[in-house]
């Protein structure tokens, strides 16, 4: 089953498409209108009637689904999408006594034993960590609790995506911006662990999501937030929890058009 990041990008193409269709049956149903009316045989004129009848009859599901698709792409949307990235399997390394192994962001193979960076599952210094998303009041039905070794990296924020990748990566994006994707990769996953995203302006919730994990043990992951109208100037900050453990949190702003983005 294809999920919204599989088919939104081909909807400015079903929405060309219902309105060309429309086009033409608008056209075909004034015809055959025009037809009904001034032909001098009673017979065209009786064919011309059956078949705007039957143009009505296939316009309206038209201009339906139409309209349909058009709120859909108007509304605001937030949306994640998933390719796993391939990362080597981790071997043992040699730790001291008082180290506790953990999964490590970018893990390396050395023939030498050696000690491996970690992830760090706290938010970058000066990030304000108070309360939870407003989505964790509805739990999770039977969530599984994650392992030790869960952990998302550190979030980059850009303009757009490209094969899962992000483009023009930045922290400071232009007024009036319709969306911005947050990049995160993670490890240590299991299916039905509960995690959450959240949105905030300016200190406050305006976006959260909350629900049991489904993209498997290791990879990358972007989420995207798509406000109607467009962003507004201000700061802007993204976090991500395993369960209630605030995992990472970043900030970006909007700044007016006239001035430099990063």
């Amino acid at each position: 089953m294809m999920d919204w990041a599989s088919w939104e990008p081909y909807l400015p193409l079903l929405l060309g498409a219902c309105f060309i269709l429309l086009l033409i049956l608008v056209w075909a149903m004034a015809r055959a209108y025009r037809e009904a009316k001034i032909s001098l045989f009673f017979f065209i004129r009786e064919q011309a009637m059956l078949r705007l009848r039957r143009l009505i009859v296939i316009t309206v599901p038209v201009l339906i689904i139409t309209i349909g698709l058009l709120v859909l792409w108007l509304r605001p949307q937030t949306r994640s999408a998933l390719r796993p990235v391939p990362t080597p399997t981790l071997t043992p390394t040699t730790t001291p006594p008082t180290s506790t192994p953990t999964a490590t962001s970018t893990p390396t193979v050395s023939p030498t034993p050696t000690a491996t960076p970690t992830l760090t599952p706290t938010p970058r210094s000066g990030t304000a960590v108070a309360g939870l998303p407003s989505s964790m009041l509805t739990p999770v039905a039977d969530a599984v609790t994650p392992g030790p070794e869960a952990a998302f990296a550190d979030i980059t924020f850009a303009k757009g995506v490209s094969d899962n990748d992000p483009v023009d990566p930045a922290t400071s994006f232009p007024e009036g911006i319709t969306r911005i994707y947050a990049f995160f990769t993670f490890e240590g996953m299991s299916p039905g662990v509960a995690w959450t995203y959240a949105w905030y302006q300016e200190g406050t919730e305006i976006w959260s999501r909350t629900g049991a994990w489904e993209h498997g043990p290791q990879g990358r992951i972007w989420v995207f937030y798509q406000p109607e109208g467009g962003y507004d100037v201000g700061e802007y900050e993204v976090r991500v929890y395993i369960g209630e453990d605030l995992q990472q949190a970043a900030r970006f702003q909007v700044v007016p058009s006239s001035t430099p983005t990063e």
